[in-house]
Parts: structure tokens; sequence; C-alpha cells
């Protein structure tokens, strides 16, 4: 019942992310705000194993398509989700396990989301 309830809070939070309602629950780092069109911040929570483990799938795809430059952003953002899920776990795991590496880690984290967490068109 617990993990149904668990479940249940994960698909609403995403709902409100989806529906641009302002969420802050479980973020290390402040939430990035739209420069106007164009611009689209990813949240951290968009950043999971299972992300970066889809766009290592589509790297492998795109490795033949990258003479055409059409391709060019999409691996630009396979990369992204890539790097960000390393950098999330890193600062997550450095927390949780109070290194002395933990600052270094959440701010090279929060730099990431703040600078390179969007998606390029």
């Amino acid at each position: 019942m617990r993990r149904y309830a668990l479940n249940i809070m994960k698909y609403l939070h995403l709902m409100l992310l989806l529906l641009s309602v302002p969420s802050f629950a479980g973020n290390l780092c402040d939430v990035v705000k739209s420069k106007g069109e164009g611009h689209w911040p990813l949240p951290e929570n968009a950043f999971t194993k299972n992300a970066a483990s889809k766009a290592a799938n589509e790297l492998k795809l795109l490795v033949h398509k990258l003479d055409d430059s059409d391709y060019y952003l999409e691996a630009e953002n396979a990369f992204m989700y890539i790097r960000g899920y390393a950098l999330k776990t890193y600062a997550h795991n450095s927390i949780k396990s109070k290194s002395k590496f933990a600052k270094s880690h959440l701010t090279d984290w929060c730099k990431f989301i703040k600078n390179e967490a969007y998606i390029r068109h």
C-alpha cells in the first residue's frame, strides 16, 4: 500500500510540473524559470537513471546519423541527460554520506541546473 501511495505521489508531482505549477519538494537547487519563448529549462527530477539510460541508447542510434547536422542538437540533449544524472547522483550520494566533497558536488549540480539543463532545439 505504501509503494502504491508513493507511486501516486510521484505521478501527481509530475503532473504538477507539467502544468507549470511551481514545486520545490526535493530540489537541491533553486528552480530555474524560463527566460522566454524557446528557453525550456528542465526540473531536477528530469534527470533520472531511466532518462540517462534512454539518452545513452539514443546516442547509439545517433552515431550513424551525425553526418546530418540536424541531429547535432539531439546528441547534445542526450549528453545533457547523462551528465545531469551523473552530477545529480554525485550530489545526492555525497550529501547522504556526508562526504567532504558534498559542497563541491552540490555546487556543480546547481550550476548545471542553472546553466545547462535546458532542451536544445
